[in-house]
């Protein structure tokens, strides 16, 4: 009988053992901070389920709560596949590069919603996918981040193939590392719209689609001194035409776009604008401060991408072919 007025197992507890217990958080070998560059254990959470995980090698797969892996190519954190189950033993199994999650918890009475198998193929990294990267001190990172976005209004965290944590901001999607972010005025208001909402422009779909309007600065601490290049993320995510928001966009106190209209720069609404500016420089102090001037309506901003010269960086995808292709017939 279970007993609702104390806190149960959330693990595999043999018969003989004595004790109910919660297991740490997994590390499964090492790896290569993505927001310092540091090399350190890689330990990441896993919720409750039967099941210790099982590492494939380039990918680490476990029940989280719901069947989950961890892509450990890219040190993508742990990615949920939200509403089925795995089952009690081990059974998400990548394959010929195929995720399989084969119906192998029939009798089974925990409620899942979606009872199913299912064979999971990679999709292009323009498509919408969230994880919880896991939570890290914030003073760990004091002077020592060298390559970091700023996802304002996500739903959670992403990794991109060349190496850049996207953290959602606020954190809504789960445990996520505790960077100094800091936004202002703090009624500013976040916007989400799904990424294949996005009609085109450049930039990250998953970034441009959610924002904040209304802000007047971001700031950013923890970074580590030296000259950086940052790209800032605009949409327009209103109906509004030319003129009816503009802005003037500071960075380290100097003005990097004057009288800025979101609307012109992106030849339409819910299209992608990406600025890149280099050659910004972080001092001792460890801050970046993005400050946006209203001149006519509120000033809007997606996402914040700092990278440390010298670093690998990519350009910013063009997204005008991918994101007006049919996604799966649908027109």
């Amino acid at each position: 009988m279970v007993d609702l007025k104390s806190m149960q197992p959330w693990t595999y507890r043999p018969p003989t053992h004595e004790k109910n217990f919660r297991a740490g958080p997994l590390q499964a070998g090492t790896r290569i901070n993505l927001l310092t560059g540091e090399k350190e254990p890689r330990v990441f959470t896993k919720r409750y389920g039967c099941d210790g995980g099982f590492d494939y090698g380039r990918m680490f797969t476990m029940r989280s709560a719901t069947a989950a892996f961890y892509d450990k190519t890219i040190e993508s954190g742990p990615i949920n596949i939200s509403g089925p189950r795995s089952g009690c033993t081990n059974s998400v199994i990548p394959a010929a590069g195929v995720l399989n999650v084969p119906y192998f918890y029939q009798g089974c009475t925990c409620s899942y919603p979606l009872p199913i198998g299912l064979s999971l193929v990679s999709q292009p990294q323009t498509y919408e996918q969230w994880m919880a990267w896991g939570a890290v001190e914030r003073v760990e990172f004091a002077g020592k981040i060298v390559r970091l976005g700023v996802n304002l209004g996500a739903l959670g965290d992403r990794v991109t193939d060349d190496g850049t944590l996207w953290l959602d901001h606020p954190s809504v999607g789960g445990p996520s590392p505790d960077v100094e972010v800091v936004v202002k005025p703090e009624q500013a208001k976040p916007f989400y719209h799904h990424s294949l909402w996005v009609e085109g422009g450049v930039g990250w779909p998953w970034v441009a689609s959610s924002g904040v309007q209304g802000l007047e600065q971001v700031e950013i601490g923890g970074v580590k001194a030296g000259e950086y290049s940052v790209r800032l993320v605009f949409i327009e995510p209103e109906n509004l035409t030319v003129g009816q928001r503009v802005f003037d966009v500071s960075l380290q106190g100097k003005k990097v776009l004057n009288s800025f209209d979101v609307i012109k720069e992106g030849q339409g609404r819910m299209r992608a604008v990406t600025k890149n500016i280099g050659g910004v420089v972080v001092a001792e102090n460890g801050k970046i401060l993005v400050a946006l001037k209203r001149i006519k309506g509120l000033p809007v901003l997606s996402g914040i991408e700092l990278i440390r010269t010298g670093l690998p960086s990519d350009q910013p995808l063009a997204l005008q072919e991918v994101m007006t292709r049919p996604l799966l017939g649908i027109k």
